[in-house]
């Protein structure tokens, strides 16, 4: 978060919690990881902590950098909004979505049997069931993707907790490398979205990585 950040730690399963309010204090916000448990493992309640930590984003000053760092699967058990509303929520807030999320397939069938449903009828205990579950919810939609993809962000993944801490080293460096351009859009009686492009002519083969556009205010 640098020398003048700050920073809040939510967590979320079936609920949203939050751990530790907007503070600089680096023993608070580990103290905070450390107090995290998750609940359930059937909900993953992803694009609605989304809209929480943008609402709390949204009360800091319009001078700090909004940035917000997602540890979780890339896609949403449960919540109760949509993804186009938080997206939306997002741009008009101007926060950035880093998800840095772990492989489904790799934690699913590593998972152990106490912990996923399994079908009776022997020793072993195959999670069947569990596995055609999880099939099914690879299907939908990938909300980290969305969420990184449409606010300027880049979407990492993990697996171990060596890779963890890479993806988040690499997330760091990126935020603090960025450069930040503004511009004051002229009136325009369209109430909608406005879309942004921004390319470097002499560097066409570039990654360039920007919000998608904006939301005139109301």
């Amino acid at each position: 978060i640098g020398q003048r950040g700050q920073a809040a730690v939510i967590e979320f399963d079936d609920e949203i919690r939050v751990r530790a309010d907007f503070t600089s204090d680096s023993d608070l916000i580990s103290a905070a990881f450390q107090r995290t448990r998750s609940r359930s493992i059937r909900t993953a309640r992803l694009i609605d902590a989304v809209a929480e930590g943008i609402r709390m984003l949204d009360t800091r000053s319009p001078n700090n950098r909004r940035v917000m760092l997602i540890l979780s699967e890339s896609r949403d058990r449960g919540s109760k909004g949509k993804l186009s509303e938080v997206i939306e929520l997002a741009q008009r807030a101007g926060v950035v979505v880093y998800p840095a999320t772990y492989s489904v397939q790799g934690s699913t069938f590593l998972s152990s049997p106490s912990t996923s449903p399994s079908m009776p009828g022997g020793d072993d205990n195959v999670n069947i069931l569990g596995g055609i579950q999880e099939l099914a919810r690879i299907g939908k939609a990938n909300v980290a993707d969305a969420l990184a993809r449409t606010s300027g962000g880049r979407h990492l993944s993990f697996l171990t907790l060596g890779s963890l801490e890479n993806v988040i080293s690499r997330a760091g460096e990126e935020i603090h490398s960025q450069y930040l351009l503004s511009f004051t859009p002229t009136p325009s009686a369209k109430d909608g979205f406005h879309q942004i492009q921004v390319a470097i002519p002499s560097h066409p083969d570039a990654v360039v990585r920007v919000r998608m556009g904006y939301w005139p205010q109301k």
